[in-house]
């Protein structure tokens, strides 16, 4: 495979000891939710990267949302947007039904903290990305994007010296897709792979880089991948699509 992991912060990193960014432990001021009229049209790219880390931080029980709340009413509330916009998004295999929001118990202050923070950030990427166009925007009538049902071509893993040193934000949000699609079981992997060894795998890194990365109450165990069943090939062409659309940009901000 061609080698795309020549690092510009190589020198720098090769040597650097992976090490956990600084956490503060005060609760984020929550962000108010969009107002204005609204939103509907196309889903940019940031809504979809925000909307991924609600899923997975409303599964967790790490939002700051009070017990009961469904994933769909948040949504709409955060975003602006009727609830059917949302409904129209995750619909088939990828419905969001009628969950509702349980926190999680014994969830540490610092857990919390970094989680909210982290989403707050997201949240703001995607109010920009919708600002810039809402003119347009306004307008447009939801149309579902097309969609290929052919297989797409994987990407083959890294290569070149192991990956070290401190996370790229591109890195985090591929990893962060890439535990959504291997807990619903729609990554492209054999039976049985770990979590940990597949992102090893296609990072190029130490397993234990990995390991050091989820402590505590983000450990990743030893889970292992089961596909989904009854999975249609669009959903897979979709979720591979877009997973390696995420490995590519975090190719590019280690190179």
């Amino acid at each position: 495979a061609a080698s795309r992991s020549t690092s510009k912060r190589a020198a720098d990193d090769f040597c650097m000891a992976e090490a956990p960014r600084p956490i503060s432990t005060d609760p984020p001021e929550d962000l108010p939710p969009l107002s204005g009229p609204l939103r509907r049209g196309k889903w940019t790219v940031e809504e979809e990267r925000y909307v991924e880390r609600v899923i997975r931080d409303f599964n967790g029980g790490l939002l700051s949302a009070p017990p009961g709340t469904t994933l769909r009413g948040y949504l709409s509330e955060r975003l602006n947007c009727d609830p059917m916009r949302i409904t129209k998004k995750f619909t088939g295999d990828a419905s969001i039904g009628k969950r509702v929001f349980h926190p999680r118990e014994g969830a540490t202050d610092a857990t919390l903290a970094r989680a909210r923070s982290e989403l707050a950030e997201l949240e703001r990427a995607a109010s920009r990305s919708t600002s810039k166009r809402a003119a347009d925007d306004f307008c447009m009538a939801e149309a579902p994007r097309p969609i290929s049902t052919d297989p797409p071509e994987d990407l083959p893993p890294l290569s070149g010296p192991l990956r070290r040193g401190k996370w790229t934000v591109e890195e985090e949000r591929y990893v962060e897709r890439v535990i959504r699609d291997f807990n619903g079981g729609l990554l492209s992997a054999p039976p049985g792979t770990t979590l940990r060894g597949y992102l090893s795998e296609r990072l190029n890194c130490d397993p234990m880089r990995i390991t050091k990365k989820f402590t505590g109450d983000a450990s990743i165990g030893k889970r292992v991948f089961h596909p989904r069943e009854g999975a249609t090939d669009a959903t897979l062409a979709r979720a591979r699509s877009e997973l390696a659309e995420l490995e590519r940009a975090a190719s590019r901000s280690t190179s």
